[in-house]
């Protein structure tokens, strides 16, 4: 894969232009979904794409959320959370007006170990108790029709209308 899609920062832009980076852990993948909660933290979805490790150990397919917060002095510190299906490639992120965020995962048989079956489709609801952990529901997008181990469905772009009804593409 491409060393110039290694992770290191997550950046921001002030509307006067000034650049903040938050410097997450390195970890062998992209941020491709950021999100603004109503707090003022940010979501970041983070997904590899068959990288190896620091042992040479080759990783497939896993996703992590980062959760970037600002303490009083404007500090900014991330916090790193795997979530559940490994060989899933992290889409889309969008965050609720409770600050809990909801996230696509698209199984992918090229994110998935030899011998193994690619994760299922799959939106996720992740809420953060006042104690740090994460709770994570899952939801498997139906796929019917579909021969076993294939993915043929791409749950992309995420939103959240006024009731709280998530809504989502399917490419």
């Amino acid at each position: 894969s491409d060393p110039s899609l290694v992770v290191s920062d997550i950046l921001r832009i002030s509307t006067d232009g000034t650049v903040t980076a938050v410097t997450l852990p390195e970890m062998p993948a992209i941020a491709n979904a950021v999100s603004a909660a109503p707090d003022g933290s940010v979501w970041v979805g983070l997904s590899n794409f068959g990288d190896n490790d620091s042992t040479g150990q080759q990783i497939f397919g896993t996703s992590q959320l980062a959760h970037i917060t600002a303490d009083c002095q404007g500090n900014l510190t991330s916090t790193l959370y795997a979530i559940p299906a490994n060989t899933s490639y992290l889409t889309s992120l969008t965050t609720a007006s409770d600050g809990s965020v909801w996230y696509a995962l698209a199984g992918d048989p090229s994110f998935t170990p030899p011998g193994q079956v690619a994760a299922p489709d799959q939106i996720q609801h992740a809420t953060l108790a006042a104690d740090g952990t994460l709770s994570i529901q899952q939801f498997d997008v139906p796929e019917p029709g579909v021969v076993a181990g294939t993915s043929t469905t791409y749950p992309d772009g995420l939103a959240l209308d006024s009731t709280g009804t998530l809504w989502f593409g399917d490419e």
